[in-house]
C-alpha cells in the first residue's frame, strides 16, 4: 500500500501540487480565476514553453542545453535590431533569427559532438559567449521604437505590427 502510494505521488504529485496552487489562489484572490488572470498567464510562459519544447530534444538524447536563454536573447535583439535600426520586411528578420539560432545550435553541436566538450561545459561557456555577443550588440541598451542612436539620431525604423501581433495577438478570440 505504502508502495503504491509513493509511485502515485512520484507520478503526478507535480500535477497535485499545481492543482493545490490553482485552487488555493482561486480561494485567496477572487481575480485569479478569471479569463483575464488566464490569458495573462498563458501568454507570458508560452514563450518560455516554446523554449521548453526545443530543450526537450537535448534531454532526449541525455544532453542539456545552459544556452537557450542567451540564444532566445540574442535572437530577440537581433529581429527587433534589423527592424528598429535598418527597417528590414518581417519575412527577412524572421529568416535571420532561424538562421542565428540555427547556428548556434550548430556550433554547440560541433563543440560536443566533433571537439568533445561535454555538453555542460560547452553550453555554459555558450551561455557566456552569447550574451557578451548580445551586450556588445546592443551596447547594453534594449532595443525599442524611435530609440535614440549613439550619434544622437533617432532609429528609423518601428517593431512590425505583424511581429508584435506573434506575441501579444489573439488567434480564436483567446
Amino acid at each position: 500500500m505504502k508502495q503504491t502510494a509513493l509511485n502515485f505521488l512520484y507520478k503526478y504529485g507535480a500535477l497535485l501540487v499545481i492543482l493545490f496552487v490553482l485552487l488555493y489562489f482561486s480561494y485567496a484572490v477572487p481575480y485569479f480565476f478569471t479569463y483575464d488572470n488566464l490569458t495573462d498567464i498563458l501568454r507570458s510562459i508560452s514563450i518560455v514553453a516554446i523554449v521548453a519544447i526545443g530543450v526537450t530534444f537535448s534531454l532526449i538524447v541525455d544532453g542539456f542545453d545552459l544556452s537557450v536563454g542567451s540564444t532566445v536573447s540574442l535572437t530577440t535583439v537581433l529581429t527587433a535590431s534589423l527592424m528598429v535600426w535598418y527597417e528590414q520586411p518581417l519575412a527577412i528578420v524572421i529568416f535571420a533569427a532561424l538562421l542565428a539560432g540555427a547556428m548556434i545550435g550548430l556550433l554547440n553541436a560541433f563543440l560536443i559532438v566533433k571537439v568533445g566538450i561535454p555538453d555542460l561545459l560547452a553550453t555554459l561557456s555558450m551561455l557566456y559567449v552569447i550574451g557578451g555577443v548580445q551586450k556588445t550588440y546592443t551596447q547594453g541598451y534594449s532595443v525599442y521604437n524611435k530609440m535614440p542612436l549613439p550619434d544622437g539620431t533617432t532609429a528609423p525604423g518601428v517593431l512590425s505590427p505583424s511581429f508584435l501581433w506573434l506575441g501579444q495577438g489573439k488567434l480564436f478570440g483567446v
